[in-house]
């Protein structure tokens, strides 16, 4: 905008346009990345990957965002201060309050707490305490806390046993800060009943005990997305009439699944029953009871 040096109304219009401008880009920079890290925190696993990195799954979205959210504040606070000081002065070079460099201080330290993270979380997913291996037995006198196929199969059925069509249960279990009992259980086995039919069951678990309930509550929704960015094959129904705080139960890709969440206890089960005989198909299970 042209103007003479001399004219200080122009130049108080074009102080005024400039704050004015730099206000609403402010503010426009600091709701646009929070929008997308609700995206993040709505579409990704964060709950899950606390459950099974630890704190550092947890620290590092919460690090990102209070980043996010400090560094807005500085931007609009940054305005609100150059505004007020060029009100009352002569002067149009910017000095910072103490309150702002408090800001600034904490905007770094939410940046090094989110790379720190990042770093223990890179570290914790190589490492043998959170791998994918799965374990084939459980420990002298050890019981899951949740139901196995054997809780499924009715009447004198016996196991096959053969390794080729009943591998039986794999595991892995855990324990960190955020959820201090963690279980990956997944089943495949096949049992002959005394009528010559046999019937394959197949159960995959996952289940936490976590150190809050809002995290399982949390983890509902996460497990729920998941599988819904997927597919859900069925409606999905909300199960009552049960000692439990929420649960959900569907059908997805042949399994029915349910997740049930009681204080700060959650339980993904995916389930599924097929009974043949001459190896053609007669009945399929398609509920729990």
């Amino acid at each position: 905008i042209p103007f003479e040096a001399d004219d200080e109304h122009k130049l108080s219009e074009f102080r005024d346009e400039a704050v004015k401008h730099f206000s609403r880009q402010s503010i426009v920079n600091f709701i646009s990345p929070l929008l997308i890290i609700a995206m993040f925190f709505f579409t990704k696993d964060v709950a899950a990957d606390s459950v099974r990195f630890g704190i550092a799954g947890l620290l590092m979205p919460i690090s990102m965002t209070m980043s996010v959210i400090i560094w807005g504040i500085i931007e609009i606070t940054d305005i609100r201060t150059y505004k007020k000081h060029i009100s009352n002065s002569n002067s149009y070079i910017f000095k910072s309050s103490k309150v702002n460099l408090c800001f600034y201080v904490a905007k770094y330290i939410s940046i090094a707490a989110m790379f720190v993270s990042l770093a223990v979380l890179l570290i914790s997913s190589s490492s043998d305490a959170y791998s994918d291996i799965l374990y084939d037995s459980l420990s002298e006198n050890e019981n899951p806390p949740f139901a196995t196929v054997e809780d499924f199969v009715t009447g004198n059925a016996t196991k096959n046993g053969d390794p080729e069509t009943d591998p039986g249960a794999l595991y892995n279990k855990w324990s960190n800060a955020v959820s201090k009992l963690n279980y990956y259980w997944h089943e495949n086995s096949e049992y002959l009943h005394t009528d010559g039919t046999t019937e394959n069951i197949k159960l995959i678990v996952d289940y936490h005990e976590t150190t809050n309930p809002i995290l399982a509550k949390w983890l509902i929704w996460d497990y729920y997305w998941n599988d819904k960015s997927i597919k859900i094959t069925s409606d999905v129904n909300r199960i009552s009439g049960y000692d439990i705080d929420y649960g959900l139960a569907y059908h997805n890709w042949g399994y029915l699944v349910v997740i049930a969440q009681k204080d700060n206890k959650i339980i993904k089960a995916e389930f599924s029953s097929v009974r043949t005989a001459n190896d053609e198909p007669i009945r399929t299970k398609e509920s729990i009871t």
